[in-house]
């Protein structure tokens, strides 16, 4: 297995784009993959932070915490009734206003998440290279980010989800700047091994 050393380049990757494809899923093994060939990986999203100021702005309406939905993904669509919206809709609503302030907020906020794990974790206290998992590439702004910080973009595919219309759903449907495309239509397992074939090509020296 190759290892990585600190010389290794560090490695930025964003999932896409559609929901219930499988991202969160994927993530969590290719943050596996990566560790076992040496990489510190993170993984981080665009919403998260903005889920994190809508439970504190909302909750006295009934809103959990990020985590919370994590482990009852069912009920991020039901209605809350204090509020007539589901939790969906109002990290949709609260997302696109904070957007239409500054289009670039939720981009700014996990550039600089990962500034803060670059300087918390200096080179003495890590020999070992960073490997950031984004989970959530949704807008064009989001993925034209990631190409700019050197990163892969990884397009995550189920031909049983459902689809939405709204803007987070659809806005990459013509994006074509992709690096690979994972199909998640077979099971846990294939999905598994094609994080692991990913992991290694990333990993792997380059020729030429």
């Amino acid at each position: 297995m190759q290892t990585a050393t600190l010389a290794s380049p560090e490695l930025i990757i964003g999932l896409g784009h559609r929901k219930r494809v499988g991202k969160d899923t994927f993530a969590g093994f290719l943050e596996t993959a990566l560790e076992r060939r040496g990489y510190r990986a993170y993984r981080l999203a665009f919403a998260l932070p903005m889920k994190e100021q809508a439970y504190h702005l909302f909750r006295m309406y009934g809103l959990r915490d990020a985590a919370y939905y994590e482990a009852h993904p069912q009920e991020r669509h039901r209605t809350l009734p204090r509020i007539h919206k589901s939790p969906r809709q109002i990290w949709i609503e609260y997302g696109n206003a904070v957007r239409a302030v500054c289009s670039e907020t939720w981009v700014r906020q996990l550039e600089e998440q990962m500034e803060d794990i670059r300087f918390a974790l200096n080179e003495k206290e890590r020999p070992y290279p960073l490997a950031f998992i984004i989970s959530d590439v949704r807008f064009h702004n989001e993925a034209d980010a990631v190409k700019c910080w050197g990163g892969k973009l990884i397009k995550v595919t189920r031909a049983a989800a459902p689809r939405g219309d709204d803007p987070a759903e659809c806005s990459l449907d013509d994006y074509k700047r992709w690096n690979m495309v994972v199909s998640n239509d077979g099971g846990l397992g294939d999905l598994k091994a094609s994080a692991c074939r990913i992991a290694k090509f990333l990993t792997s020296p380059k020729k030429g």
